[in-house]
């Protein structure tokens, strides 16, 4: 399988300040790439967007997840 991003790029990306900084860090590093690493990625996001069951998220992260919701009911109450 073809890896479009590197190591490098993923800690570039994940030291961006917000979302918004992050699409736009993902995209000038693609724009740098090239087509083909273009069609990759875009194919992999497309491929992952018709299919989401594919990325379901851990027992783990649904525990931490209903965890904060129930937090923030008991704010909410009292």
């Amino acid at each position: 399988s073809q890896e479009v991003f590197t190591r490098d790029d993923r800690e570039d990306v994940l030291c961006q300040p917000g979302p918004r900084a992050r699409v736009r860090k993902v995209l000038d590093i693609l724009e740098c790439k090239g087509e083909e690493a273009s069609k990759v990625f875009f194919f992999t996001v497309r491929s992952h967007h018709q299919n989401p069951t594919s990325q379901c998220p851990s027992s783990d992260y649904n525990k931490v997840q209903q965890k904060h919701k129930d937090v923030l009911r008991r704010r909410s109450e009292s």
